[in-house]
């Protein structure tokens, strides 16, 4: 995100890197990210809506990844990791 100073990458969740994470754009100053924490509900749907696209990096395994198909239904291009069903949606 240093060499993409024009966009904004928000970050859905709480997940256990957060606080790494954090800490690491405080350090290199980084403005244009946002930790959201958890979302849910409508916040989420807009969320989703006002992105260019969603990124899916987990490494646990879904048989369905219900996120992947809220960003379908809003028509954003999706990143996921290769992992079960991911490949075929």
């Amino acid at each position: 995100m240093q060499f993409l100073p024009e966009l904004k990458l928000q970050i859905a969740g709480d997940g256990p890197q957060r606080s790494e994470l954090e800490r690491l754009a405080g350090n290199i100053n980084l403005k244009n990210i946002e930790f959201a924490g958890h979302i849910k509900g409508a916040d989420l749907e807009t969320l989703i809506a006002s992105a260019r696209f969603t990124v899916f990096p987990s490494h646990a395994y879904e048989t369905m990844g219900k996120s992947i198909l809220e960003s379908y239904a809003w028509g954003r291009p999706v990143v996921a990791s290769d992992l079960g069903s991911r490949r075929e949606l």
